[in-house]
């Protein structure tokens, strides 16, 4: 490796390290997990609704398990969305 490789190497490293700075790292997690939260809760809230239908047809063990899940899947999301501006508040409050 020549001495100008070895120079092109550390500028691309510093470059990528100036890139990935803490704050971008986690700006970019918050925004994952209110992504994935809202994601989580549209998933959930049909299961729910779902539960009308178990009901209807009279299978109540399956309106049971449809109500759990959906309710499983919106509280994850939720707690999500909230992790993820809890998250996005600590940015904006250090900047």
């Amino acid at each position: 490796m020549t001495d100008q490789d070895t120079v092109q190497h550390a500028e691309m490293h510093r470059i990528d390290a100036d890139k990935r700075s803490v704050q971008s790292l986690k700006a970019r997690d918050a925004e994952i997990y209110i992504l994935l939260g809202l994601f989580l809760v549209f998933l959930g809230v049909p299961v729910i609704l779902g539960t009308w239908y178990a009901m209807a047809d009279g299978r109540t063990h399956g309106a049971v398990v449809n109500f759990i899940a959906g309710m499983v899947l919106t509280g994850w999301g939720v707690a999500g969305i909230f992790y993820g501006i809890f998250i996005r508040r600590g940015l904006a409050e250090k900047s």
